[in-house]
């Protein structure tokens, strides 16, 4: 992740007014509508009307925190031309192709049916069960969402992306709510040319971008609804703002640390950047970088004051899920806030002395992390796949994962979890070594007194990375798995791979013809990548779900109460089918086992099995839709379809 001069050759025409005042005002409106749209939920109060006037004070409060340039450094017509290319594709395609998470199941449509839920009611905690289930011995378990003792909702996970979600879908109808993300995948890779512009100049950017935009992972989440699209853009925006800051104005300290808190708001796991802020903090203190030290203070401050917003969302509205991840999350806030606490003690005089040491020594050190880094990445590629999956990553091992939920360990699907191998079905070789290498020079340099700007991109990217190479904690579907990698550790891994393949070509071309030593390079990078993609560029994933759900909402009739019988205990028909039909039909709804009897007087009776009904069903209705879906021993290459048919039976309850 070296600065390099790149192919570059025509600067003089026409530029971009501002990159810089373009980027910052696409952050500052996302992180307004973010922020007041999860606040005005959890006040009860979420409507577009309100979050609007609301989000607009905010976003130009935080646009004054973030950089805005009006003389942008030259950017070639042919670069802006085919930036506007990319990101104009990638938004119409996402659009055109998105996926419609109803049916319950996925983290997508827990995300899009709180969005229903927020457009509909205003608040986090609308009814569940209502009459006549109310009081009655029923459950409502479902993927997601879990009944309280008064009859309302818990919502598992965190409910920014959900709220900004429900302001389009407030205003364009509810069907917005599944395109919001094609347009954050957009301003997402704005970002990743900004963020990569730092690193390499002009059409090498373009490249990154182009190299992300293209990537499965990224096509895929840019078309659902799940909050990695809106971590991706917080976080590469952050650490945009950030290398700015500490590079040269640092009054922008403060915005960059919003943007990455503001991540906290979408996703737990978004605390790993505090423990990399701790660390990051921890060095400049250490390294005696004094014009460094009150920047990072700034941005560490901004993270705590908006990831403060997220603790009393997970505290007061995701108590499950706290409950859940509670071990892990404890983990990281402990060490986030310890770290910043211990930081200043790293300038104590026994670690000055240390430090003597270190400078005398630096070179030596530089290529011991340089070796060890390489050790532990080969390790992690080619090593863990000769142990024996049980003993790879212990309790923590995808098998054991399946064990612990009462799964099957199926025999024909490789448990070992080879994350490494994972990302370079998806990134291809070429660009993943590339990747690396440009991470551990990256790593190597950053070491250096002087150079915080650059190891702000590296310990955001080492924290997470090393987490999830080594315990990703994931279901054994693939496009599933590497969602963790989606929001830090993919987009800067193809801008490590860029800058290093840019730096290559760049000392290959004084010797060679550098027309076609590039054209050879970005073919070496980009052809695995696109590869992967082809097959399920065009295959939408689970499209018209959302209009059979208002088909089955008809069937049903507008406001009845429906009684779901599970004949499934592990993959129970009321936790699939209840939210879409709550969130969507407005339908009352409760689930039973089956074989159970029910004092209840439902208007409807829904089973997937027939038998199950109390008399003869009346309605016979198919939910079914294309899904990408692949076993952890490769990439999807072709869709799955997905179909669950239920039988309703309105006759028996009159």
């Amino acid at each position: 992740m070296t600065n390099t001069n790149s192919i570059d050759n025509d600067t003089t025409r026409p530029t971009l007014p501002s990159l810089e005042a373009v980027t910052s005002g696409t952050l500052a409106a996302v992180f307004g509508l973010l922020l007041a749209g999860l606040v005005l939920a959890m006040a009860g109060f979420h409507h577009a009307w309100l979050q609007a006037p609301l989000g607009g004070l905010i976003a130009v409060l935080m646009y004054r925190t973030l950089p805005h340039n009006r003389t942008s450094s030259p950017l070639p017509r042919g670069v802006l031309v085919v930036l506007l290319l990319i990101i104009g594709t990638s938004v119409v395609t996402s659009l055109a192709l998105r996926s419609e998470h109803v049916i319950a199941g996925r983290d997508g449509a827990t995300y899009a049916n709180t969005a229903s839920f927020l457009v509909d009611e205003g608040g986090l905690f609308p009814n569940a069960i209502e009459s006549p289930f109310v009081g009655a011995e029923l459950d409502f378990e479902a993927p997601g969402f879990v009944t309280r003792d008064d009859g309302t909702f818990w919502q598992q996970f965190l409910h920014a992306t959900s709220a900004l979600y429900a302001f389009f879908g407030e205003i364009f109808g509810k069907s917005a709510i599944f395109g919001v993300n094609a347009f954050l995948s957009g301003a997402g890779l704005l970002t990743l040319f900004a963020l990569a512009s730092r690193f390499v100049t002009g059409w090498w950017a373009v490249l990154a971008t182009g190299t992300g935009a293209a990537s499965l992972p990224f096509v895929y989440y840019s078309r659902g609804t799940f909050s990695e699209m809106t971590a991706l853009l917080l976080i590469l925006g952050g650490l945009w703002v950030g290398q700015i800051a500490l590079e040269s104005r640092p009054q922008h300290g403060i915005g960059a640390g919003l943007l990455l808190g503001a991540a906290t708001l979408a996703r737990v796991d978004a605390w790993m950047i505090g423990v990399a802020l701790g660390l990051l903090f921890a060095s400049v203190v250490w390294l005696r970088e004094s014009d460094s030290i009150p920047i990072v203070r700034q941005i560490y401050t901004g993270f705590l004051a908006i990831g403060a917003v997220g603790l009393i969302d997970m505290a007061l509205f995701s108590e499950p899920y706290v409950v859940n991840v509670g071990t892990n999350f404890l983990a990281l806030l402990v060490l986030t806030v310890g770290l910043r606490l211990i930081a200043p003690s790293a300038d104590i005089a026994v670690l000055r002395r240390v430090f003597v040491l270190y400078e005398q020594r630096l070179s030596t050190i530089g290529r011991g992390v340089a070796i060890v880094a390489v050790g532990v990445i080969g390790y992690l590629w080619f090593g863990r796949g000769l142990l024996d999956p049980d003993q790879s990553v212990g309790v923590y091992g995808i098998a054991a994962l399946q064990a612990s939920e009462g799964l099957p360990i199926e025999p024909d699907r490789a448990y070992t979890e080879l994350t490494v191998w994972w990302l370079s079905w998806y990134l291809g070789i070429p660009l993943l070594v590339a990747g690396f290498a440009g991470f551990v020079a990256a790593l190597q340099r950053s070491l250096r007194p002087g150079t915080a700007a650059l190891r702000l991109a590296v310990v955001v990217f080492l924290v997470p990375a090393l987490t999830y190479l080594i315990r990703p904690s994931v279901n054994p579907d693939h496009i599933w798995a590497i969602r963790r990698f989606l929001p830090i550790v993919l987009p800067l891994l193809i801008i490590a791979g860029v800058a290093t393949v840019a730096a290559v070509g760049t000392r290959i071309a004084a010797v060679r013809r550098a027309e076609l030593v590039t054209g050879a390079l970005v073919l070496f990078v980009t052809l695995p990548v696109v590869a992967t993609t082809i097959p399920l560029y065009l295959q939408p994933d689970r499209t018209g779900l959302e209009e059979q759900m208002n088909e089955l909402c008809e069937a049903i009739g507008p406001g009845r109460s429906a009684l779901i019988i599970n004949d499934d205990p592990d993959v129970a028909l009321s936790g699939r089918l209840g939210p879409p039909l709550r969130s969507w039909c407005h339908a009352s709804v409760a689930g039973i086992a089956a074989g159970d009897s029910f004092a209840v007087v439902p208007d409807v009776v829904i089973a997937a099995d027939p038998a199950l009904l109390p008399t003869e069903p009346e309605v016979t209705f198919k939910l079914a839709a294309d899904a990408w879906q692949s076993r952890l021993v490769g990439p999807p290459a072709e869709s799955v379809l997905r179909s669950v048919t239920v039988w309703i039976d309105e006759t028996c309850c009159g």
